[in-house]
């Protein structure tokens, strides 16, 4: 894959000076702070695999299929790699195809709010660089950055995420395979890359795998020349004519995994010695990854059990059934939403650590206007949601639920009450959230059993929720409650991680009896 070699020490004249064909880089790198090393602000969301290459080395095998697209198990590893940047936190991956692009499509259908693709046209006379660049238009943050001929194991992708440094490049420990490409750094910073290690100084730390950790900053950069250098020649990688440059300026940090089991497919020998070795082998480290990884959030998953109705669920189930009853009787437009429609959709039941109902109304004034005063009758407190002098929508409850610390008037539990927008671009707003939905998606309403209540839906509830997470990782994953309602809606503080649902369940269904067993099983 990578024939070329680059370093400081070979490749760099006398002095400052870069060779003329790297002049214009270098120019731009000084404009960014080479002490630019710190944690992110936000975690990285984004992921770029480069997957346009022809696979000649594969010979007749790379004519009529994308390496990216060859199976080792079940699914390609193009697909496994998705699975692992989800399992990360990854929410958004672009894929750049060229080679028989139509072979990836079905990932965009699988994926369908998560994989982008995106196309290099000039995929048979351009290197890495140039698919990097065709996918421009769709970063516009920090981002992981892959190949898609790669078989390795998911603590790669976790090491890189967790390095406070804001561009990384991941190594591996030597191997000894006769096709390495070495990498020269110094006090773990990059200086030079080359399959000649030779070529190279003293300080050769590792073999590059090509995963790497991305600023948008240093992305910027290389956009500031581009166009300019491609005007020349559109045969550039990515590693040689962007990142070695770029390292003199700004600190890429190399961080060497030295047991990581890992390998590209460039030709036969590489498939074969995949299939037989690194890939058995790659897929049991992940599985005591997993355990590893168990052993450590056993706290954090002890969390789930703090939040939820537990008590007053058959309250809240009543509190639902009278609201629509009343707005059934009344023909006003009603369905679940939020968490309360994810509990439909994932567990046919409601989330076992929820602890609020969420209900999107169509009709408000309406609502107001015919359903409140039956409400009351049937002894139900309307409390108006107003927040920054704007009205939001309402929360009922009855007088007779429990008190909520700090709020004399609130009782919990509560269903939440929204009012929708439509902005001026014809998409739906549910204030004081800025997430934009498609009409279509949520009307006509569609209707379902819930609780043993008819309630209404919307009218594509799968959208609804791809677009509210920006993923359709909610069917698998899940993160810890945000606020506790039951003491007012206050912050719980708990981490952002991810958690697969099925190994929440089984935890709680462990600790509160087989009840819960069967909540959420297909």
């Amino acid at each position: 894959m990578r024939s070329w070699f680059f370093s400081e020490a070979s490749n760099f004249a006398v002095g400052n000076n870069l060779p003329i064909y790297n002049q214009p880089i270098l120019n731009t790198l000084t404009n960014v702070d080479p002490e630019a090393n710190r944690p992110p602000s936000t975690p990285i969301r984004n992921a770029v695999i480069l997957a346009a290459g022809r696979g000649i080395r594969l010979e007749q095998q790379g004519k009529v299929m994308p390496k990216g697209c060859l199976r080792l198990g079940k699914r390609s590893i193009l697909e496994e790699s998705i699975s692992r940047l989800l399992a990360e936190g990854i929410e958004r991956i672009v894929i750049v195809t060229g080679h028989l692009k139509e072979q990836f499509e079905p990932l965009e259908h699988r994926y369908p709010q998560t994989v982008q693709l995106v196309y290099n046209p000039h995929f048979a006379d351009s290197g890495t660089m140039y698919s990097l660049y065709c996918a421009r238009h769709h970063i516009d943050a920090d981002f992981l950055l892959l190949e898609a001929d790669l078989v390795y194991e998911r603590r790669a992708l976790a090491t890189c995420l967790e390095s406070p440094s804001d561009n990384v490049v991941v190594l591996a420990g030597f191997s000894n395979t006769h096709d390495e490409c070495f990498v020269e750094t110094r006090n773990g910073r990059l200086v030079g890359i080359s399959k000649d290690r030779r070529s190279l100084g003293s300080e050769v730390t590792g073999e590059m795998i090509g995963i790497c950790k991305i600023s948008h900053a240093l992305f910027s950069v290389m956009l500031d020349t581009a166009d300019d250098r491609f005007r020349e020649t559109r045969h550039l990688d990515y590693e040689m004519d962007w990142l070695v440059p770029a390292a003199r300026h700004v600190f890429i940090s190399c961080l060497v995994i030295e047991d990581l089991m890992w390998c590209e497919i460039d030709d036969q020998a590489h498939l074969i010695y995949a299939l037989n070795e690194v890939y058995p082998g790659v897929r049991q480290r992940d599985l005591d990854t997993d355990a590893c990884d168990g052993r450590r959030v056993q706290s954090d998953l002890s969390k789930f059990k703090t939040i939820g109705f537990f008590d007053e669920r058959d309250i809240i189930v009543r509190h639902i059934l009278d609201l629509f009853t009343t707005v059934n009787e009344h023909k006003i437009r009603a369905c679940i939403m939020f968490g309360t429609l994810l509990g439909k959709l994932r567990h046919d039941d409601l989330i076992p650590w929820d602890d609020d109902v969420d209900i999107v109304i169509f009709d408000f004034d309406a609502f107001l206007e015919h359903c409140v005063p039956d409400l009351e009758r049937q002894r139900y407190t309307i409390e108006p949601d107003v927040r920054g002098g704007k009205r939001m929508g309402c929360r009922i409850f009855r007088e007779d639920g429990a008190k909520v610390p700090g709020k004399p008037r609130l009782r919990f539990p509560w269903i939440g009450i929204w009012e929708h927008e439509v902005g001026e671009d014809g998409l739906v707003v549910l204030p004081p959230e800025d997430i934009r939905y498609r009409p279509e998606d949520f009307l006509p309403l569609g209707e379902m059993n819930f609780l043993g209540i008819p309630v209404g839906v919307p009218h594509d509830p799968t959208a609804i929720l791809n677009t509210y997470f920006g993923s359709e990782t909610w069917m698998e994953f899940c993160r810890l409650p945000y606020r506790d309602h039951r003491n007012g809606g206050k912050l719980t503080g708990f981490s952002e991680d991810k958690f697969k649902v099925q190994t929440v369940l089984d935890y709680l269904a462990a600790r509160r009896g087989p009840c819960l067993s069967e909540v959420g099983r297909e």
